[in-house]
């Protein structure tokens, strides 16, 4: 006789299994075995017992353990050397070093460079770990040169370095113009001079440049100073009042008024500016003495302005003792 299956035994979930280990614990944990089901129930008539209940879940893994360190990373690679830039009219820096190497590191950085801007040759720094390159230094318009012709800074003038001015502490007394003194005529108020290198400490030899000097000659002022150098040679009345400027005028430098007007050229004061190389003619003046205009000077030559005496004869070129300097003792039309 078939069972009633009304009677069958009812299924029954077993118990959940334990937890895993503690996952603060030194070691994992398993997770415990699921209970056992319930026992199935008989039938009516006690001859079959009921499917078994499901056994219950089994419980939850203990947490891993920590990871192990990595590895240390590669070292980076060395930066690049940086730039050292010198720029001025005179650099005097050839007792100095100058380092741009790059970094050291995974590989090596490449190197920096060195660069300097100078008007003098020979004044920049023995660079370590990098790659020179020179330039022309500070340059600007000289009114007392005609045309487009940018000249150097003359470094250390009265005010700072400026274009033109007055030299600061060596005045018509210096040793550097013994000739120029001695071989003047006796009615001579002012000097004209042209020198490839400046006279005592203004001797820094300007590449491409001779240097100008106006001069005056006795211990009282001389009014109305003027002075101009046409390199084309065709000019006869081109000149300037004398200026003076220094980086105190200059907006560059925190300065303002730009360059004035000398006035009056002190006694015994020289005033300078620089000149190119090359051929060309000088003019210049002051109130009540024999200008000269249209005159050629050589390096290491020098011309005169003397006092109005009558209508002044031209003067041939005469050798100077000292220095041996050959003088131009010229009139207002003498070249």
């Amino acid at each position: 006789m078939g069972s009633d299956p009304s009677l069958s035994g009812v299924n029954r979930i077993g118990n959940s299994g334990g937890s895993g280990g503690n996952r603060f614990s030194t070691q994992s944990g398993s997770g415990g075995s699921g209970g056992f089901g319930d026992f199935g129930e008989s039938d009516f008539l006690g001859f079959n017992g009921g499917t078994g209940g499901r056994g219950g879940n089994g419980g939850n893994g203990g947490t891993g353990q920590r990871g192990g360190d990595g590895g240390a990373g590669a070292s980076g690679a060395g930066g690049a050397g940086g730039t050292v830039k010198l720029f001025g009219s005179v650099v005097e820096a050839s007792s100095a070093a100058a380092d741009a190497s790059g970094g050291a590191g995974g590989s090596s950085g490449s190197d920096g460079r060195v660069i300097v801007g100078s008007n003098v040759a020979g004044g920049g720094p023995a660079a370590t770990g990098a790659s020179t390159s020179n330039f022309a230094g500070t340059r600007g318009d000289n009114p007392f040169s005609k045309g487009a012709d940018d000249t150097p800074f003359i470094a250390d003038l009265q005010g700072g370095a400026e274009l033109f001015g007055l030299l600061n502490g060596v005045d018509a007394n210096n040793a550097a113009f013994s000739s120029v003194n001695s071989g003047a005529p006796s009615n001579a108020f002012a000097a004209i001079l042209r020198l490839d290198v400046g006279p005592a400490s203004y001797a820094d030899d300007y590449s491409g440049f001779d240097m100008l000097l106006f001069i005056n000659l006795h211990p009282f002022d001389l009014m109305d100073p003027m002075l101009g150098f046409d390199p084309a040679g065709l000019d006869l009345a081109f000149q300037q009042d004398l200026m003076t400027g220094g980086f105190t005028t200059q907006a560059l430098f925190g300065g303002s008024g730009g360059a004035q007007m000398l006035g009056p050229i002190g006694g015994f004061d020289v005033f300078a500016t620089l000149i190119g190389e090359g051929k060309g003619i000088v003019n210049a003046d002051a109130r009540n003495l024999n200008g000269i205009s249209d005159v050629v000077l050589n390096n290491g030559e020098v011309a005169y302005l003397t006092a109005v005496v009558g209508v002044p004869e031209a003067t041939p070129l005469a050798l100077l003792g000292g220095l041996g300097l050959l003088g131009v003792w010229a009139s207002s039309r003498r070249r």
